[in-house]
């Protein structure tokens, strides 16, 4: 029974058990070598926030961003708009030193026009997917065909914002970089994680490319322009309220468990339903050897669950009454709200502070799997500390950027002079690390600046969880 439960889960959410994948071979990676970067000082512009890396409300124009973010898969310009095989050369061409750049070779991405259907969505005063009935009637069978190609066409935005600043065209770089985080951002907000996460993962794309601006000669200081971005810059919250409609999409005879009798009707419904979810099939109606298999399951765990809801206040006759799959199904759902919520409580504090406790969280879910004293409607409750962790890694990275900026604008104030340490800055407050909640290390030795971004306590150095800046200042 379990091992074709996980089956059906991973086949159902394949885009999120490769997120999750991904995360997981991250974490086994040594830490990657120093960012290296040059730069020049730079005070704060005037106004403070000449440039903004979102585009603001006088920008947008009315209507649904959704509409034109689609419309950028247009098979025209997808089969007439770039050169035969330009895919395969994206990732060389983003790790091409800038004065390298064939600009010839990618001249056409500043006409693309599914680029220019981002740039006008991003401007787009709503984003609305129209998702949330989906997911009420889909639930985990719900596909994402789109979000792969989303990631595709903002390594074509990253390339874009290469090819401008290459021709020393700032405005236009900053204009690429609002559409990126745009789209990252309408993307992440969508309610399911797997939108979450794909829109993390094109944000982080977008961080990217601001450590390239930072590297231009003529990059203004970003710091207000950082700062200015929502924190978090995706509600990730969203993607787990969504989920949280996904079980009674599955098993829908779940809504009115807790309140009414079940007629022999209903209980042969309910039992179809859960007979299906339980055994990761998904016919119409529940066959006979899976009913066998949830029935044994559910008289094992019916005296406890019995006792249970008597204990929690139920009448005894009336929980005597009720059929023993109904008398399960209610305590499976109760332990399963109370598993979900002991994860969710702690989304609404700092990663620094809910760390430990969605780590807690997290072995109890383990442990109360390995019980198997409910029914397994824990499998649809996600893993909590690995999603958050994914959206803390973007703003720690934006926030390191924050205290690049800032020091940058020490030295302009200070003829080039850099700071011994953070506190030394007064101009600006100077972020802390949201991953660690202390300050970032930082040293300094001839002249080259040391910004490290340590692993959180009892964890080892890897490329998901620690990276170092090391930043020169040209006079």
């Amino acid at each position: 029974m379990n091992d074709s439960f996980r089956h059906w889960r991973n086949r159902v959410s394949a885009v999120f058990v490769l997120l999750m994948m991904a995360s997981s071979i991250a974490a086994q990676a040594p830490s990657p070598p120093s960012i290296r970067l040059r730069v020049h000082p730079a005070a704060a512009p005037t106004p403070a926030l000449k440039y903004k890396l979102l585009p603001e409300l006088e920008d947008k124009t009315p209507g649904n961003a959704a509409l034109l973010y689609l419309r950028a898969f247009s098979p025209e310009w997808y089969s007439h708009g770039r050169p035969p095989g330009f895919a395969n050369k994206v990732l060389d061409l983003l790790e091409t030193p800038l004065v390298d750049l064939p600009k010839k070779d990618v001249n056409w991405l500043t006409s693309y026009q599914p680029l220019k259907q981002l740039d006008k969505a991003a401007r787009k005063e709503t984003c609305d997917w129209e998702m949330t009935a989906r997911v009420r009637e889909e639930g985990v069978n719900m596909m994402f065909p789109e979000l792969q190609s989303f990631r595709e066409l903002a390594s074509l935005l990253a390339l874009r914002n290469r090819l401008y600043l290459a021709d020393d065209n700032i405005d236009q770089t900053v204009y690429t970089l609002q559409t990126g985080f745009s789209l990252g951002r309408d993307i992440g907000q969508a309610p399911t994680l797997v939108n979450s996460l794909v829109g993390a993962a094109i944000s982080h794309v977008m961080v990217g490319q601001v450590e390239e601006l930072l590297k231009h000669r003529k990059c203004p200081n970003l710091y207000w322009a950082l700062t200015y971005l929502p924190n978090p810059l995706i509600d990730f919250r969203n993607g787990y309220e969504g989920e949280r409609l996904m079980l009674f999409a599955r098993i829908p005879e779940l809504r009115g468990i807790e309140t009414e009798q079940l007629s022999p009707e209903k209980e042969e419904k309910l039992l179809d339903q859960l007979s299906n979810f339980v055994s990761g099939t998904d016919a119409r109606n529940g066959r006979r050897e899976d009913h066998v298999t949830l029935t044994v399951l559910a008289l094992k765990i019916y005296p406890e669950a019995k006792k249970v809801l008597i204990e929690e206040g139920r009448k005894a006759e009336e929980v005597e009454a009720m059929p023993v799959v109904q008398v399960v199904a209610i305590h499976s759902l109760r332990r399963f709200k109370e598993y979900q919520d002991d994860l969710y409580k702690w989304l609404g504090l700092p990663f620094s502070e809910a760390r430990a406790g969605l780590e807690q969280a997290d072995k109890r879910l383990i442990i109360a799997q390995q019980k198997k004293d409910m029914l397994p409607l824990f499998m649809l409750i996600p893993p909590a500390a690995k999603v958050f962790n994914a959206h803390a890694r973007l703003a720690r990275k934006i926030a390191a950027l924050r205290c690049l900026e800032a020091i940058r604008m020490h030295a302009k104030d200070n003829n080039g002079k850099l700071p011994a340490k953070l506190d030394d800055i007064g101009l600006v407050p100077v972020p802390l690390d949201p991953m660690t909640g202390k300050s970032f290390d930082y040293h300094v030795k001839d002249q080259i600046i040391t910004l490290y971004a340590p692993p959180p306590a009892q964890e080892r150095p890897t490329a998901s969880n620690s990276f170092t800046y090391e930043m020169t200042i040209e006079k």
